[in-house]
């Protein structure tokens, strides 16, 4: 049976960036899509956009894990239509992210350092399982949502031929990547750091 989902009035906000345009002097040129102007500096304003999207209607409680950014984003928006939203991240992430979350209104709930942020997900996905019916677990790694809203904004680059993200997710990756790829046949890079947490994860924690 098809899920009913929540009418929420969340717009994707990266409609609003314009795109930075650099021409060289051969006639070539790169296009910057801003995300760090974004509220709080991150992309996953967009990300969490399109997640919540697809919110059950029955949910009355939202759950995230996160090392900081989702938290944030899920945090805000959890705040603008009003459902309340419990937050998963590790020990250790810098105390102002912390903070921020409990002040936008989340209930903060710090998972064991060493497990990083797969306990955190772990912890999520246990919670989330204890009452499906009225709980919602974002879960950005699986959510189609968070790369969908990334794949509403590639017509903003065109028909780029190499398409380049710096320290991007899965989600924007493969949003814009998909979303350019039918516009034009590009190539795909990501610059980012080893230790990322999507990266880390995969190297024995995960």
């Amino acid at each position: 049976m098809a899920k009913n989902f929540k009418k929420v009035d969340i717009v994707n906000p990266g409609h609003q960036l314009d795109v930075i345009e650099v021409e060289e002097r051969d006639n070539s040129g790169v296009r910057i899509l801003p995300y760090h102007l974004l509220n709080g500096g991150t992309h996953k304003m967009i990300s969490c956009s399109g997640m919540f999207q697809l919110i059950p209607d029955l949910a009355e409680e939202l759950i995230e894990s996160t090392s900081g950014n989702t938290g944030y984003a899920s945090s805000f928006y959890a705040r603008k239509i009003g459902i309340p939203i419990r937050i998963y991240i590790p020990e250790g992430m810098a105390t102002h992210k912390v903070k921020l979350l409990k002040d936008l209104g989340a209930k903060v709930v710090q998972t064991p350092r060493d497990e990083y942020t797969t306990g955190a997900r772990n912890q999520a996905q246990a919670y989330y399982e204890q009452d499906q019916e009225k709980r919602w677990f974002l879960n950005q790694g699986k959510n189609p949502g968070n790369w969908q809203a990334h794949k509403e904004l590639a017509y903003k680059l065109g028909g780029v031929d190499q398409l380049t993200l710096i320290g991007g997710t899965c989600g924007t990756i493969a949003g814009l990547g998909r979303g350019i790829r039918e516009i034009h046949d590009a190539i795909i890079t990501e610059i980012d750091l080893d230790a990322g947490p999507h990266f880390l994860n995969r190297k024995g924690l995960d």
